[in-house]
């Protein structure tokens, strides 16, 4: 919609002068509104400082009555004259009483009893401590009654310089205040003693009022003294007459310039758009525009726009010449972009495809991971389980016992294998999660050190470890730093045939960790490194020594998890240096945990009885768990599944059930809720045995109501710390452990103060560090022979053989070898 210009004009320049008016008018009513405001404040300030002064003045001059009558001779000698007082105080007090505003008179001798007053049934003075004070200290005293808010004046009567007795005299301060105040019909006040209203006087709580506050100062004392506060108010309506009267005026001349304005405006558009429609006619026919006779700017622009018209008829044809062109071509566009566009689309389907079965593919894998691991755990736990029962068998031979450990050993190998790719899993799916604690760095690498320079020995390597000589006490996640460590050391070692193999922790700050692990083996060629960290990527050498090759990109994965990664640099034939910084902030202290070892359990002590309940869909888990149970003397039951499981519960009441958690008929999970329904949670124990290597699955387990979570294949430990735990019995320990608790727990023996024959050593050293059990306990039994006064160290070396503890045993020799071994036998 199109405006002519005319009307423009008018709308601009009329708006304009209404807006300047319109300022004009805010501007000259606020100034107005302001100060008639100061002048109305100033006018009621000034009323009531006045009616202050006035009502100060009579308040003055009452005290002054007040002390004139005090020193009166007649009402000193009434304090004395008993019958004589009877007599001329009436006569004294009728003429006090004159004074405006007063209600009562009293005077009272100096322990406070009433002498004399004019008001019935007029109270003692005697407890009141205000009128105490005025007869202890003989000053006089002014106040406000919090019941009547009438000003009580005291004033003492003194003879001979000692207060005596005292004239107590009450006013009605309202009426002194009204005597004192102007009256107006649009002029209110209130009056506030001691922040109570006294009195107001015309005052409408729905009116508007524009009003001030006085206080007692200090030009008058008697107020101030009282707190009293005087507030003047007039009616807003007053005070905004002469403001809109104004505003009306201001209102009136604005719409008569308005008027003016819009006439004057019509003028000056005429004047401008007449020429302009009459150079419209013309080009709109097209004729010339020119000549205009106005000799001004539009006569330019006619000019302008005969030349813009030859112009524009030239630019038409060349236009219209492009178009047909332009068209051709965008017609062959057009049809090569249809044919991208099917192309395209085609694609997007293909690759919706693809994401849909990589994604159940995924879930396939997942599935898959999760039912192997349970279908593999499962058989582990028989053979792991029978492994440790046999191995506490103590009427087996070495041989044999050497061939259940190589079982038991393999079989832990196998569940390692089977933890990586499950690890690699977890972290692919995004479910793998760090578990930050307090532990020590010091302790970590020195734990390290002692595995892997034993392995180094076996090659014949050189080992060599730089850490820290005191704790380092660290927050982070200590179990995925381990793995970390042991895979990378374990790669060096099993890589490296000659030469040396060094570990490297140097701390960069308060808070950063360089970790560096170098190695003299066999390289690794440039054009694997880059494969080297994925899943199932192994370079030719790693192919032909084993593993699964996840080793190294689990560690990666780890360590990005930190916020960190795994750097290399690797030459062929020269040998391999990882490398990765960490940080771990500073821990104050580490809680240290004190487990009980059960390795030499012999069964439960007399005193205590135990039922169970074993519940598991497969026979041999059953009868592993029944075993190992029945071995120390619990009473054990057996269910084939969670609804056999409920019933043999509720009929024998188990003091613990293990229950398996995957189970046909009734699975693990709903026989627990059946179980908890009849019996209270304190009253049975629940553990829960699955074969899900799951983390979050344990406190899944224990929100559902089971008191303790077990994996398979499970450990001969965990389930003897599961009864020691949840039901807290004692066990008889075998004659070692007695040695074994006294030298591990609680009296480790020093080794600086014994001293080992160098044959001993020699074999001993040997044999330990090529796991040979079988030479060990020989040496070992030699040198008991042989040196009586070394039992305590060689009970606590039995102690670590039987825990097959061969890392802690080198540490024993080492710590004695360096101190005072005798090397001259």
């Amino acid at each position: 919609m199109t405006t002519s210009l005319k009307k423009k004009i008018i709308w601009r320049f009329s708006t304009f002068v209404a807006l300047a008016m319109s300022a004009i008018t805010i501007v000259v009513a606020l100034m107005i509104s302001s100060v008639l405001n100061q002048q109305l404040r100033q006018s009621l300030t000034q009323e009531a400082n006045s009616t202050l002064e006035r009502i100060e003045y009579k308040l003055s001059f009452l005290a002054e009555q007040a002390k004139v009558f005090s020193k009166n001779h007649f009402v000193i000698n009434s304090l004395i004259d008993v019958d004589g007082r009877k007599l001329y105080l009436p006569e004294l007090t009728k003429n006090f009483n004159q004074f405006e505003g007063i209600e009562s008179l009293a005077v009272v001798d100096f322990s406070g009893k009433l002498i004399y007053g004019t008001k019935n049934n007029q109270e003692s003075y005697a407890d009141l401590s205000k009128f105490r004070k005025v007869l202890e200290t003989g000053k006089s005293f002014i106040g406000v009654d919090k019941i009547s808010l009438n000003i009580i004046i005291a004033e003492p009567i003194i003879y001979y310089d000692t207060p005596q007795g005292a004239i107590i005299s009450e006013f009605a301060f309202t009426d002194i205040v009204k005597r004192a105040s102007v009256k107006s019909d649009d002029l209110y006040y209130k009056v506030f003693v001691q922040d109570n209203l006294l009195d107001s006087h015309h005052y409408k709580k729905n009116n508007s009022y524009i009003s001030v506050s006085v206080k007692g100062d200090e030009g008058t004392p008697f107020l101030k003294k009282l707190n009293f506060k005087l507030e003047f108010g007039k009616l807003s309506s007053v005070y905004y007459l002469p403001v809109r009267e104004n505003i009306i005026r201001l209102i009136m001349i604005s719409i008569m310039v308005i008027c003016l304005a819009i006439v004057l405006s019509a003028r000056i558009g005429a004047t401008f758009s007449n020429p302009i429609l009459e150079l419209c006619d013309k080009v709109s026919t097209g004729n010339n525009c020119s000549p205009t006779g106005t000799n001004d700017e539009l006569e330019t622009l006619a000019k302008t726009f005969d030349n813009q018209n030859l112009e524009v008829l030239s630019a038409k044809q060349e236009l219209e010449e492009r178009v047909v062109l332009r068209t051709k071509e965008l017609s062959a566009s057009n049809k090569q972009l249809k044919s991208e566009i099917n192309t395209r689309k085609k694609t997007e389907i293909q690759l919706k495809d693809a994401k849909e079965q990589a994604e159940q593919a995924n879930l396939a894998k997942s599935r898959f991971l999760a039912n192997m691991s349970h279908e593999i755990r499962t058989p582990m736990n028989a053979i792991l389980g029978y492994s440790q029962i046999l191995l506490r068998n103590k009427s087996l031979t070495n041989d044999s016992k050497d061939a259940i450990r190589t079982i038991d050993s393999s079989g832990k190998n196998l569940l390692k294998m089977i933890n990586e790719i499950l690890d690699i899993s977890k972290i692919e799916a995004g479910k793998m999660e760090l578990n930050s604690i307090v532990f020590d760095l010091n302790d970590l690498i020195n734990n390290l050190s002692s595995l892997f320079e034993l392995r180094c020995r076996q090659k014949q390597l050189k080992w060599e470890v730089k850490g820290f000589s005191n704790p380092v006490l660290v927050q982070g996640d200590e179990i995925k730093l381990r793995q970390i460590l042991v895979n990378l050391l374990g790669n060096s070692i099993k890589f490296t045939d000659s030469g040396e193999i060094s570990l490297s922790v140097t701390a960069l700050d308060q808070k950063k960790y360089r970790f560096d692990i170098v190695d003299s083996g066999c390289g690794i060629p440039a054009d694997a490194q880059k494969n080297i960290f994925n899943a199932f990527e192994q370079e030719e050498q790693g192919s032909k020594r084993g593993g699964t090759g996840l080793g190294l990109a689990i560690s990666k994965k780890h360590l990005e998890l930190m916020g960190s990664d795994l750097l290399l640099k690797s030459e062929v034939n020269k040998g391999s240096h990882f490398y990765f910084t960490l940080t771990l902030p500073p821990a104050k202290e580490m809680v240290i945990s004190q487990e009980l070892n059960y390795d030499f359990v012999m069964h439960l002590s007399p005193e205590y009885k135990v039922k169970a309940l074993v519940v598991d869909d497969v026979q041999e888990n059953r009868d592993v768990l029944t075993k190992l149970l029945s071995s120390i003397g619990v009473e054990v039951m057996e269910a084939k599944n969670g609804r056999e499981g409920v019933k043999k519960t509720i009929e024998n009441h188990p003091d613990i059930v293990f229950m398996d958690m995957r189970m046909p008929v009734m699975r693990g999970e709903e026989a627990v809720e059946l179980i908890l329904q009849e019996f209270d949670k304190d009253s049975i124990k629940i553990v829960a045995i699955t074969a899900s290597a799951f983390d979050h699955r344990r406190d899944y387990f224990l929100e559902m109501g089971c008191s303790e979570y077990i994996s398979k294949p499970f450990k001969v430990e965990q389930i003897f710390n599961c009864i020691n735990k949840l039901l807290d019995v004692e066990f008889i320990y075998s004659e070692n452990d007695a040695s074994k608790i006294e030298f591990s727990q609680l009296n480790m023996p020093d080794f600086n103060k014994f001293s080992i024959p160098q044959d001993i050593y020699k074999n001993l050293y040997n044999s330990v560090s090529l796991y040979n059990i079988s030479e060990t306990e020989k040496t070992l039994k030699q040198w008991e022979q042989d040196d009586r006064n070394s039992k305590q160290l060689t009970d606590h070396i039995w102690h670590l053989l039987k825990s097959y503890d061969m890392e802690a045993i080198i540490k024993v020799l080492e710590s004695t070898s360096k101190t005072k071994i005798n090397l001259s036998h």
